[in-house]
Parts: structure tokens; C-alpha cells; sequence
């Protein structure tokens, strides 16, 4: 039986991993160590492994991790790729976790964390997961534009996400105009 987890003891845990994740960045921590750990974690017995606490997302009545894996920052290899094998072994983890809830955009690791993230989730079952998408509206010249990024983003990821979200401070008008382009396909 799976264990819950509250999100402080949550966030104590993954915010110790996260600090190994950022010496890894920084290039204190040895790689091949950190993939050995996650690798080993994977073959261990997952029964006793405590879950992210979760809440209730009303539109579509599933279960949603209070915490979420952001795909921001992922690790680098050779400084500017991203580092897949250690990146998909980083969100496999989080997901035996259950965490149930990504974030990327269309400007992280420029432009390719959409493309990482949707090859990296599709052995997961669409429904097991949230994946939610930035739109970059201060690209956006003409209302023409918001229908190219839509569909990039959507192709991009693999049809993988769920959610569209607008970061500007006209949330309001950018989320009407998404629910009509979203109509619209």
C-alpha cells in the first residue's frame, strides 16, 4: 500500500534532491552517480515509497499532485543540449512519486523542453498525467500568431497537453482567446 505524503515533508525531500540537482547543474556532483542512484531507485521495491500529497482538480475531477516537476531548468549536456537520459530518468522518478503534474513552455532550453517532455511522458498513460504549456504572448504581434503557437505547441509536445496557459497581465482577455481557438479545432 502506498504511503501519503503531506506537502511540507514533500517539499523537505524533493527540495533535497532538488539541491542535488542544482550541484549537478553547477557541476559539483559526478553525473554517472547521480544516474546510478535513479537507476537503483527504479529497481527498488516502490510499495513502501510514500506519494505526493494530492488534490482534487474540479474541471476534470482527477487527482492532482501538489507538487509539480518544472521543466525550466532541465540538466544540460555539453551546455546548451538537454541531457535526456538524465532528464527522463530525473522525471521518471518524480512520476514513481506521483507526481502527476509538468510544466514546460514554449521558450525553456530554447524550444526544445516541449519536444523533451512529450517524448519523455508518452509511456505514461494521457490520462495518469497534467501537462501544462506557457504560451509566449509577448511574441504575439496579431491574433493570427496565438493560432501558430497553439498548433506548434500541440504538435510539438505530441498532442500531449492539456492545459494552454497565457502569461500576461491580460489572463483574462489571452484565456477567452484560447478558449476560441481552442473551440476552433
Amino acid at each position: 500500500m502506498t504511503k501519503k505524503m503531506d506537502r511540507r515533508t514533500a517539499l523537505k525531500i524533493m527540495g533535497a534532491g532538488a539541491l542535488g540537482i542544482v550541484g549537478l547543474a553547477a557541476g559539483v556532483a559526478n553525473r554517472q552517480l547521480f544516474i546510478d542512484f535513479l537507476d537503483k531507485d527504479k529497481q527498488q521495491d516502490q510499495s513502501n515509497v510514500a506519494a505526493i500529497d494530492t488534490t482534487l482538480y474540479k474541471p476534470s475531477g482527477t487527482q492532482l499532485s501538489r507538487l509539480g516537476f518544472g521543466c525550466m531548468r532541465l540538466p544540460l549536456k555539453g551546455g546548451e543540449a538537454i541531457d535526456t537520459e538524465l532528464a527522463e530518468k530525473m522525471i521518471d522518478y518524480a512520476y514513481r512519486r506521483g507526481v502527476n503534474y509538468f510544466d514546460t513552455a514554449y521558450m525553456y532550453h530554447g524550444g526544445k523542453s516541449e519536444t523533451f517532455i512529450g517524448q519523455a511522458l508518452k509511456k505514461y498513460a494521457r490520462e495518469s498525467f497534467f501537462l501544462v504549456d506557457k504560451m509566449p504572448t509577448y511574441m504575439v504581434l496579431v491574433l493570427m500568431m496565438l493560432n501558430v503557437f497553439f498548433r506548434n505547441s500541440l504538435t510539438v509536445a505530441k498532442q500531449l497537453i492539456l492545459t494552454i496557459t497565457c502569461c500576461t497581465m491580460f489572463m483574462t482577455e489571452m484565456n477567452l482567446i484560447m478558449f476560441i481557438l481552442n473551440k476552433a479545432f
